[in-house]
This record gives C-alpha cells, structure tokens and sequence, in this order.
C-alpha cells in the first residue's frame, strides 16, 4: 500500500525555526505553523501522523520527557491542535511495527538508515541493572529494536514524533469540580485526577497512587496535586 504524505508544521528550538534533521543542542523544542521550505513530512495513517523521518538528532529520552515529548503534549500546528509524543513500539501497542507492515520498510519512505529513534517505552531497572533505558528503533532496517540508556545522548539517535488529533479544551468552570479529568501542563506533561476544587488562580486534584512526577508547573500540597489555571494548556474529562 502507498503511504500519503501530508507536509505540515515546522520545528522551533527556543522560537526559532529549525532544519528538520540537524542536531540538537539546548533549550526547547516546539512545533509550530508552517514555514515555507521548512515543512515537516508526515506519514497519514487514518487520523494519525507520524514523521517520516527524525526531526532532530542527538537527543536524549530524558530530555524529551523533560519537554513531554515522550509520552506526549499538546501543540498547536496551523488552527489544529495534536498531542505530539514518540512513537509506541512496543509488540503489544507497537504502532510502528503497524505501520512498517501496511506502508513496507524502505529506507526512501522511513529514512531509517543510520539513524535509530526512541520510543516512548520504558523498561524499569532490575536487580542486575541500575540502569532505565528505554527501545530505539531503526538504523540497520525499520524493525530493528534495542534498549538505550535513556540518556544517552549520540549521534544517530533521535526524535521521530507522532501527531493525533485533540479537540478542543474545555473551560475551567466549577462544572468540573467532583469530576476525573485529564489536564496537559505549560513546559509538557499531563496529569490525571479528581478535581476536588478550584479558585481563582489554581485547580486542586487528588489522584490515586502512585503520584505523578512532579512538573515545573505543578505542586504537592496537603495530599493534593496544585496546578495554577494559567499553567493548564488543555483539559478534558475523562
């Protein structure tokens, strides 16, 4: 089957525009609305988009969990808004492994040659290994799948994301409180709870064990998770 092509957003690190493909460096990768010649290529599958290539190279999970890439944030790409995550590619959830199948392995499509990319799964340490890695795949054919340190950061290693489509955010009203929602924070990352109440300047979650990795723009305080109204970017029930 041939793959569509759909060529939409660019990359930005820190506002700027920047060469899909090239190194990364520092500060914050972002996706933003198109900028002629700098278009990013996507593959389609039904609603989904998944690049057809990294978008940057030597770059580390951890960095991009940092931003919320991995598991996935919201951006907004020419009037639409997408959750942009990694790849799932793992054999029971493995979307690549999907993809790969329906669209064929060639490097002319996937340009995978040389250039692994991670996935957004994670194998914990072990008791022979204290050591988080987390699967790349790629370089020597698309199928090809390993562990790397999550911070490893090297030449050849980079972020291939995916796009899906979110409608729209709700508003934060107190229609909400007493309800389990799902919220994605300013800086990346998402958390779900129970809103329990809000003011006027923050929202006050509980949410069950284990608790959520604690983001730039969220706090614990009294049992509760606080995320100020100003540091939600999208929120929805769930």
């Amino acid at each position: 089957m041939e793959a569509e092509i759909v060529r939409l957003g660019s990359l930005y690190v820190n506002g700027q525009s920047f060469a899909v493909g090239g190194p990364y460096n520092s500060g914050v990768l972002s996706f933003g609305d198109s900028i002629a010649g700098k278009e990013i290529q996507w593959v389609k599958n039904g609603k989904t988009l998944i690049a057809d290539r990294c978008v940057c190279d030597d770059i580390s999970w951890v960095q991009l969990d940092q931003m919320g890439l991995t598991k996935g944030t919201p951006v907004f790409i020419d009037g639409r808004m997408y959750l942009c995550r990694c790849p799932k590619t793992e054999p029971d959830v493995s979307e690549w492994y999907f993809l790969v199948n329906k669209y064929g392995e060639g490097n002319d499509l996937w340009h995978w040659n040389h250039m692994y990319f991670w996935g957004q799964d994670e194998e914990e340490a072990t008791k022979n290994s204290d050591i988080a890695r987390c699967s790349v795949r790629g370089y020597y054919s698309a199928n090809h799948g390993c562990w790397f340190d999550k911070t490893n950061r090297i030449k050849g290693l980079g972020f291939r994301p995916v796009l899906e489509p979110m409608p729209a955010s709700l508003e934060i009203s107190k229609s909400l409180v007493g309800q389990k929602v799902l919220l994605y924070g300013l800086g990346g990352g998402s958390l779900t709870g129970t809103l329990e109440k809000l003011d006027d300047y923050d929202l006050f979650l509980s949410c069950l064990p284990p608790l959520p990795v604690v983001r730039s723009w969220m706090c614990l305080s009294g049992g509760m998770v606080v995320v100020p109204r100003n540091a939600v970017v999208w929120i929805r029930k769930v």
